[in-house]
């Protein structure tokens, strides 16, 4: 039984009420509907009322509910079509009504007016319709979103109408090349002709367009502006842009769109519009645009250099490049200059000289005419580019050009160049512009020049006439007057403007001396006889002396050759006359020098093949050249022919001065003259520059000399080392035996004094030998120091209390060290060193009195002071205070001794630490002060100074001088060490081979196997790498401990040393044995 309900709702005539009353909705889902909410019975009511096609869209599933109408428009889906899912209803059309369906769902409205279908047919045949139809959100109470509510009506058959109307317009619209395009506001689709298709570079029109395939085709600099102006449409009502795209053959093409606005009350349904193809138009606008500004840029200009620049900045600033340089080619020399130029503000100038080989092949395909402009979007990727090319362009920031070539006949004599840092597609228009610029710009500038040389012509002629010391002038020959006559004329011929207007032209001629006058008449008469004449002679000047003058004539005549004017130059050439008389007397002089010097002259013509000098040919020689070569007439000859020995090293040095022009001194070898040479030479400004002149002597016997002296000063070095080593020997030997004397303890206080001497004198002449040989090494710069940073009022503290000690009582001894440290940078031993020089030699020269040792901060600097009261210095003498083997007075010296060397030293010291040292002296009896100056250092962190171990070790003495020998055995034993003594290092070796020590001490200067050997012997046995070697020697050389060092020892003791310093050594080469 049908549910009352359910027919009031349905209620009404009609076969599709009907169904709707006897439809079971609970089959469905939907339930009966009696249940239903208000709100949807209330929309079903709507809808069953409509007159046009309406349906509910209802539940998860979107089943259908619809009125009578709607079901005529189901057709043959109407059949099972009442409460299904309306995707399984309209499957032919879901996809496209599928968005708008969720939408309404979603809570929002959709509409569509005149929105094209494609709707299926049974069979699957399709058909094109037109509808307006919109999804409306259906609301509960609460509000939400239960349905959709869905109205149509269609619309094909008005628009067919219009279709048919618009048909005609079509074809006129085809005929003119324009498209035509329809968009559809809400959706963003576009129904097009095809003609609109093939402007955007389709050959078929192609099935879907929207907007955004609208957007792709619009170039990206472009696309902004024409979304504006498609957003403003909207509100204006109409739109036209014009604009550029990218059609799909990759072209760029100038599009121009127009259209209107169909609205539907306030809201857009449609924007209808054409587009055409306006590029030719757009080109030829710009050209002519582009053209005027260019005719303006450069009309009026007065330079070449104007119109190159003017030219340039409009092309590049037009084409968006970022350089456009003009550039001169000479391809006879190789090489292009770009001589002006325009460049964007980032870009580098790139003016200066480029090698024409790197751009071989475009300038050969421009010179064949392959290529009447190149264009090239990418240098990287451009075929036609070599590697060469591209890789010169690259360099130079170049990414793309344009280049258009300048010929005259078969050559090209320029080009203009415009280019990018970027790969770049170039507009169509681009080269035309670049070639009609080269044309016009060229066209233009030989006009410039043509007028700019007519009256820089003009100008030079009257700026020649007007300051030219000449006097120049024009004769009327009918008249006798003068036509014209340049301000120097007065000046140079002695008569006065007034007197030359009233036509006093013979009265010149009477100012001419009176023994030239015959000649100058019988050079007039040559004048009328051959056209042209020059003469020299005497003639009186305004100061009533004679002067010559140098008079050039030349006769002007008419057409039938009769002479009309007698045009005139005259110069004073009174100093010229005097300077030939003076170079007359220079040539006598330089003869006679160029004769009588003892130095060798040669002037000689280079011989070149290729760019490399092969030979030369002696010019000229002077006499003292046989002297210095031993070779006879080379005039005319050449130097392989005189010398066949000679080094190429002669003609590369003569070649590069012919060629460069840059005079040169050296000293070379002559194998084949057997000689060697002093040569200073440099190039002759004459001829075709390949002739050289050199001043020559033979240095053989000099260089020979130099050599003995050389091997003498070696000798001496040698001599002064052995010499250092043989005293040290026995000086070791009694420092040993001070030492060991001081370790045992004095038994009563003469023996203490006795050691006391002993000790003092030791170091004394272990001092004098140190600075005998360290002068030595400063002379020869072989001294070296190992600076670090130090606190040297410490030094200063140290060596002060060390001469304390030895101090006679009559002197006293004090310091003034500040509080704070003094940081240098420096060897502290070396500055030690110095310190100990200037007391020694302050002690030494006041025999009572005081010496104090001051030390301060000034200006960066530390200052050191010695000051004494002792003997003075004179004044003739403090400038030589410093010199090696200088002391103050003879007699001063023999009672103190010394050999004159510790300021010596000091002061070579004291240099090498980048330091000063001076000494000041009132006078002989007023004492001496002498003042240090080291740089100041930054403030380091400081190490701690460990003592020496008192490990015991056995230790292997190898030394071959007795004394010292047993001074250092019962040295070392006296703090607890084994030593065992050798005197040759055969024996040491094979002792060694039975029993391995802790550590050798090894003496360099042995009989028969020297320390060396037998380091090197020990260090190529199995064993030799374990077992620590100090050398213990005299030899105190640089050279020597590196030998030393490469021999295979560990350390290198220089004799006499103390014996904490040895134990230290010993501590760093040995470990403490276990």
């Amino acid at each position: 039984m049908t549910s009352p309900a359910r027919t009031e709702l349905f209620a009404g005539p009609g076969d599709h009420r009907a169904r709707c009353r006897a439809f079971d909705w609970t089959s469905v889902g939907l339930g009966e509907p009696a249940s239903w909410p208000a709100a949807l019975r209330t929309s079903v009511a709507l809808c069953m009322d409509m007159v046009t096609p309406a349906a509910v869209w209802v539940g998860p599933e979107r089943r259908l509910v619809y009125n009578e109408a709607y079901a005529a428009r189901l057709e043959w889906r109407e059949a099972g079509a009442l409460g299904r899912p309306g995707a399984e209803v309209w499957e032919d059309i879901w996809e496209w009504v599928r968005e708008d369906v969720e939408a309404a769902f979603a809570g929002e409205s959709r509409h569509h007016a005149d929105a094209r279908v494609q709707l299926a047919r049974p069979g699957g045949a399709a058909e094109t319709g037109w509808f307006t139809y919109s999804f409306t959100p259906l609301r509960g109470d609460d509000g939400t979103v239960f349905g959709a509510f869905n109205g149509f009506h269609e619309t094909t058959e008005r628009i067919r109408a219009v279709q048919t109307s618009a048909g005609l317009l079509q074809l006129a619209l085809a005929s003119a090349g324009v498209g035509t395009w329809v968009l559809d506001v809400a959706s963003g689709r576009v129904d097009r002709s095809a003609i609109h298709d093939r402007i955007y570079g389709y050959a078929e029109r192609i099935p879907d367009w929207d907007l955004e395939r609208f957007r792709e085709h619009v170039l990206p600099e472009d696309r902004a502006r024409v979304d504006q102006g498609m957003e403003d449409s909207l509100r204006t009502g109409e739109v036209g842009l014009e604009f550029r795209i990218r059609r799909v053959d990759g072209s760029v093409r100038w599009v121009r769109i127009a259209g209107e606005v169909e609205r539907d009350g306030d809201e857009e349904r449609r924007m209808l519009g054409i587009v055409e193809d306006v590029t030719e138009r757009k080109l030829d606008d710009e050209r002519r645009a582009y053209l005027l500004a260019l005719n303006d840029a450069i009309r009026g200009m007065a330079h070449p250099t104007g119109v190159l620049m003017a030219s340039a900045a409009l092309l590049g600033r037009h084409l968006h490049a970022s350089r456009c340089h003009y550039v001169e080619v000479h391809q006879e020399e190789g090489w292009a200059t770009i001589e002006a130029e325009w460049l964007r503000g980032d870009v580098p100038s790139a003016r200066g000289r480029y090698v024409l080989a790197d751009f071989a092949g475009s300038i050969e395909r421009l010179r064949r005419r392959d290529e009447a402009v190149v264009v090239v979007d990418s240098v990287r990727t451009r075929e036609t580019l070599d590697a060469k090319e591209r890789e010169a362009l690259t360099r130079n920031g170049i990414e793309s050009l344009i280049v258009v070539p300048l010929a005259r006949g078969s050559s090209i004599v320029a080009l203009l160049m415009i280019a990018d840092d970027s790969p770049r597609e170039w507009s169509a228009l681009a080269p035309a512009l670049a070639r009609q610029t080269a044309e016009r710009t060229w066209s233009e500038m030989e006009r410039v020049r043509a007028e700019s040389n007519a009256r820089e012509g003009e100008q030079r002629l009257r700026s020649v006439l007007d300051t030219t010391l000449d006097a120049i002038y024009r004769v009327n020959l009918q008249t006798g007057r003068f036509e014209y006559f340049s301000p120097a004329f007065e000046s140079v011929v002695g008569l006065p403007p007034e007197r030359l207007l009233e036509g006093a032209a013979a009265e010149a001629v009477e100012l001419v001396h009176s023994e030239d006058r015959e000649r100058v008449a019988e050079g007039l008469s040559h004048l009328h006889a051959n056209g042209s004449v020059r003469l020299e002679y005497r003639a009186l000047g305004t100061d009533g002396g004679y002067r010559w003058l140098s008079n050039h004539l030349a006769l002007t005549s008419d057409g039938e050759g009769r002479p009309l004017y007698r045009d005139g130059t005259v110069r004073d050439i009174t100093l010229q006359k005097l300077a030939e008389e003076a170079l007359r007397a220079s040539e006598l002089r330089y003869r006679s020098l160029y004769e009588n010097i003892d130095e060798g002259f040669a002037i000689v013509d280079m011989i070149f093949e290729g760019d490399r000098a092969v030979d030369y040919r002696f010019v000229d020689v002077n006499p003292a050249f046989e002297r210095h070569t031993g070779i006879v007439d080379p005039v005319g000859r050449r130097a392989r022919e005189l010398a066949p020995g000679l080094e190429d090293h002669w003609f590369s040095t003569y070649g590069e001065v012919a060629k460069t022009g840059r005079a040169i001194r050296f000293q070379a070898p002559a194998e084949s003259l057997h000689r060697i040479y002093d040569v200073y030479a440099f190039r002759l400004d004459e001829d075709d520059g390949h002739r050289v002149a050199a001043i020559f002597q033979d240095i053989s016997e000099r260089i020979h000399v130099e050599e003995q002296l050389r091997e003498s000063d070696r000798r001496k070095d040698e001599y002064l080392a052995m010499l250092g080593h043989e005293l040290r020997n026995p000086l070791g030997a009694i420092r040993y035996a001070t030492q060991l004397l001081q370790q045992m303890g004095a038994p009563d206080a003469t023996t203490g004094r006795i050691h006391e001497v002993l000790h003092r004198q030791a170091g004394h002449m272990s001092r004098i030998i140190d600075g005998l040989l360290d002068v030595s090494r400063i002379a020869q710069g072989k001294l070296r120091i190992e600076p670090n940073v130090f606190d040297l009022r410490q030094v200063v503290g140290w060596v002060v209390a060390g001469k304390q000690l030895g101090l006679v009582s009559k002197v006293t001894l004090d310091e003034v060290l500040p509080e704070r440290p003094v940081w240098v940078h420096a060897d502290e031993s070396r500055i030690a060193q110095v310190l100990d020089n200037l007391l020694a030699n302050a002690i030494k020269f006041t025999p009572e009195g005081e010496v104090r040792v001051g030390l301060r901060q000034q200006g960066g600097q530390a200052v050191l002071e010695v000051v004494d009261t002792g003997v003075g210095i004179r004044a003739e003498m403090l400038e030589h205070i410093f010199e090696p083997f200088h002391q103050e007075a003879q007699d001063i010296a023999r009672s103190n001794g010394g050999l004159g060397l510790g300021l010596a030293f000091a002061k070579g010291l004291v240099e090498m630490h980048e330091g000063s040292i001076e000494a000041r002296s009132a006078g002989r009896g007023r004492g001496t002060e002498i003042e240090v100056r080291l740089p100041l250092a930054p403030s380091p962190a400081v190490d701690s100074d460990l003592p020496p171990s008192t490990v015991a070790r056995s230790i292997l003495l190898v030394e071959d001088h007795p004394d010292a020998a047993a001074m250092l055995r019962e040295l070392l034993e006296s703090v607890g060490h084994r030593v065992t003594v050798v005197e040759r290092a055969a024996d040491a070796l094979e002792l060694l081979a039975r029993s391995v020590p802790d550590l050798v001490l090894c003496d360099l200067g042995l009989p028969a196997m020297s320390g060396f050997e037998f380091a090197r012997t020990w260090r190529s046995g199995e064993r030799g790498g374990r077992l620590p070697l100090v050398a213990i020697t005299g030899y105190s050389q640089r050279e020597d401990r590196e030998e030393s060092r490469a021999a295979g020892f560990d350390a290198h003791v220089v004799k006499p040393v103390s014996l904490g310093s040895l134990l230290r050594v010993i501590d760093e080469v040995s470990p403490a044995p276990s």
